[in-house]
C-alpha cells in the first residue's frame, strides 16, 4: 500500500499552479475561503483529500465549508488492519488547516512517504483485532491513528476491565516516555490515569485508563448548550486538571477540545484532559512549532518559548467554545 500510495503522489508532482476554482471536497481551506495568494500547499492539501479517500473509501469533505470548521482525522485501516501510524503521520500533515503546516511540496511528501517505507522493518507492524499483549491486554476495537499513534480500546483480561492501549511509532519514542514520565508523577481525576507501559510488535506502548465519554469537539457541534451548572463543573475540572501538571512543573502545549473527552458520571458530565504527549517543562527550551494552530497563543513566538499562560490561553478558547458553541476567531486562527 506504502508503494501505491507514492505512485499516486508522484503524478502531483507534474500538477502546476493551483488554479483559483477546484472541486468541492478537495479545495484546501484557503482556497475554499478565497483568503490569500495559493501557493502548492493548495495542491498538498488536495491531495491528502484524495489521499485519505484512497484510504477509507469515501469522502473526508462533503462541501466546501467542511474544510473551513475542525473535523476528525479519520481511522485508517486496510482489510481489518490498522496502517502504521508513520503513514497516517504523513497523511494527517497534508490536511494541516495552515498551508505552513503542510509539506512544501508534492516531492517533499513522496520523498517521507519513500522513506517510511524503507525504515518500515522499524515501525510497527500491523496491529490486528483480538491481539493478545503480556498475556494480558487483548485489542477490541481501534479508536483512531494520530500523528504518532494508533489508538486500541482493549480489555484487561485479569482485571475485567476496559483501558486503551496507545501504541507510539517507531519515530516517537521520546513522546512516549516524555508520556509515561508525566502521567506517572502527575495524578488528578480529570487528567488520564496511565495503567502500564508494555511493547506491542515492537513498539513503545501507553497503557492508559478507558474513558467512556463524548468528545468536547462533539459537545460543542451538537449545538446544544450547556447549563450553567454543567459549564462550571466542566471548567473547574479542566482547570484543575492543567492547574495539576503546571504545579508538578509541566507544560501541555496542545489544549483542544479533540484533547478532551466528557465522561458521563450519573447524569453529569466530567472532563478528562487527555495526550500529554507534547508535554515539556515549565522554563525548558522547547520547540514553538509543536501546538495546533487554532488553539495555539500568538504570544509563544514572542516570547520566543512557552509558559503557564499559553496553555491558559488555549484553555480560555476550549471554555470559550464549551460555552457558546463558537470559536472566537471563527474559522480563523488566533492573531
Amino acid at each position: 500500500p506504502g508503494e501505491e500510495l507514492i505512485g499516486l503522489v508522484r503524478g502531483f508532482l507534474l500538477a502546476g499552479t493551483p488554479a483559483e476554482t477546484g472541486t468541492p471536497g478537495f479545495m484546501s481551506p484557503e482556497q475554499a475561503s478565497g483568503s490569500g495568494p495559493l501557493t502548492p500547499a493548495a495542491d498538498v492539501f488536495s491531495l491528502g483529500a484524495v489521499l485519505v479517500q484512497l484510504l477509507i473509501d469515501r469522502p473526508l469533505f462533503s462541501v466546501v465549508d467542511d474544510v473551513l470548521r475542525p473535523f476528525d482525522f479519520p481511522s485508517i485501516s486496510l482489510d481489518g488492519f490498522a496502517y502504521p501510524a508513520v503513514i497516517a503521520q504523513i497523511v494527517h500533515s497534508l490536511l494541516s488547516a495552515a498551508p505552513e503546516d503542510r509539506p512544501v511540496s508534492a516531492r517533499g511528501v513522496a520523498d517521507r512517504l519513500s522513506g517510511a517505507v524503507r525504515k518500515g522493518e522499524h515501525q510497527p507492524q500491523f496491529v490486528e483485532l483480538g491481539l493478545r499483549v503480556d498475556d494480558r491486554y487483548e485489542l477490541v476495537s481501534e479508536l483512531g491513528t494520530g500523528a504518532t499513534a494508533q489508538t486500541w480500546k482493549a480489555l484487561d483480561t485479569r482485571l475485567g476491565t476496559p483501558c486503551v492501549l496507545k501504541i507510539l511509532d517507531g519515530d516517537h519514542h521520546q513522546a512516549a516516555e516524555r508520556e509515561r514520565e508525566v502521567l506517572a508523577h502527575v495524578r488528578h481525576a480529570n487528567l488520564v490515569g496511565l495503567k502500564d507501559t508494555t511493547m506491542v510488535l515492537g513498539a513503545t506502548t501507553l497503557v492508559l485508563d478507558f474513558v467512556d465519554g463524548l468528545a468536547a469537539e462533539l459537545q460543542i457541534g451538537a449545538g446544544d448548550p450547556l447549563k450553567v451548572e454543567e459549564f462550571a463543573r466542566i471548567a473547574s475540572g479542566l482547570i484543575g486538571a492543567t492547574h495539576a501538571l503546571h504545579e508538578s512543573g509541566w507544560l501541555h502545549r496542545d489544549i483542544k477540545p479533540q484533547n478532551i473527552l466528557l465522561r458521563t458520571s450519573g447524569e453529569r458530565l466530567a472532563p478528562v484532559l487527555l495526550d500529554v504527549g507534547l508535554a515539556a517543562q515549565i522554563g525548558a527550551d522547547t520547540d514553538l512549532a509543536v501546538g495546533t494552530m487554532r488553539y495555539k497563543d500568538p504570544l509563544v513566538y514572542q516570547a520566543g518559548r512557552w509558559t503557564v499562560d499559553n496553555d491558559l490561553f488555549a484553555l480560555a478558547l476550549v471554555l470559550y467554545e464549551l460555552a457558546t458553541g463558537t470559536h472566537p476567531y471563527g474559522s480563523d486562527v488566533p492573531a
